[in-house]
Parts: structure tokens; sequence; C-alpha cells
């Protein structure tokens, strides 16, 4: 057992030093600072931007949302979001389009579908507590995962048209299944 550890110590150290020697290079990837975003807390909770990137919106954990140009960084809207009780918002998705922006929470009442170019609301999805929103990339179709379930919506319908419960019923067993199978070997 001392053994083990003392050979698990001496991995992490090679690892660790590797690394360290990584770093010497330059990242391929940097990033500048475009503008600062003002009028939210200070604790952005969600961030999307929109296809064309030419709109990054974010959001707050009191539920305000402010869009903003990504060249000049000048506000082009701002609203409050879920003004029912809820506060945080926990993602946000454009569409691929462009044309809606979801607002999603874990407090939320429903989901909320804006007028991405403008912040006017443009429906709202009765869907609880969701977490999670992904648009279909061709056509107007939201997935929203709240709790184990998903919910399919009809965008400009603004409503639920099937949802899908447990969708992940079965992986925790499956995964410890594999779990047992990886050891065995």
């Amino acid at each position: 057992m001392e053994r083990d550890r003392r050979a698990m110590r001496a991995v992490a150290l090679v690892a660790i030093l590797t690394l360290g020697a990584c770093g010497e290079t330059s990242p391929p990837v940097t990033a500048t600072k475009l503008f600062a975003v003002s009028g939210v807390t200070e604790i952005l909770n969600a961030v999307a931007l929109s296809a064309d990137a030419s709109l990054v919106v974010v959001a707050d954990l009191d539920g305000y949302i402010v869009a903003r140009d990504v060249s000049s960084g000048a506000e082009r809207w701002k609203v409050r979001a879920h003004p029912a009780g809820a506060r945080r918002i926990d993602t946000l998705a454009f569409s691929a389009d462009g044309v809606y922006l979801a607002t999603a929470g874990d407090d939320a009442r429903a989901v909320e579908l804006w007028k991405g170019a403008t912040g006017y609301e443009a429906g709202v999805v009765p869907v609880r507590d969701a977490r999670v929103a992904v648009f279909h990339p061709i056509e107007r179709t939201l997935v929203l995962g709240a709790g184990p379930t998903l919910h399919v919506v009809d965008v400009d319908k603004a409503e639920v048209t099937r949802t899908i419960p447990n969708a992940l019923a079965g992986a925790h067993a499956q995964r410890g299944a594999r779990r047992v199978e990886r050891h065995s070997r």
C-alpha cells in the first residue's frame, strides 16, 4: 500500500514537471479583452454568442440580461428576465438564425423566449426549473433539460411538443457496469 502511494506520488511529480515544461512555450490561442460588461452584477452567470458573432448576451445572478454589440461593446438592449420570483439565469441559448434567445433558470417558473436583436419577449414556455437549453441547428426547435426530463419545444408556437422523462434512465447502472468491467480486466 505504501509502495503504491510512493509510485503515485512519483507519477504525479513527473506529470507536474512535464506539464510545467509545456508552459515555457507560448499558448496556441490568445484572448484580447474587447470591453467590460456593465449594467449587471459583478458575477456573470450565463453568456451566449450569436451565430454571426455580432451580439453577445450576458446574464447575472439577479436576472438581468444585457446584449452588447461585439465589435463596439455598445449596449443594444437590457431586460429583467423571469420577474415572477426567479432570480438567476442559468443558461442562455441563441437559435442558429439568431432570431430567438432562450433564458432558463433552476428556480424559474418558465423558459422565456426573446427576440435576439431587440430584447422583446417572443414567448413563454411552461417548463419549470430548466437549467439546459439548446436549439436545433436548422429547425426552430428548442430542447430543454429540467431535472431528469427533456422537453422538445416548437419555438414559433412556444409550446412543448414532446417530453422525454428520465432521459438518463439506466445511465448510472450502465456506468457502474462499465466500471466493474474495466476493473475485472
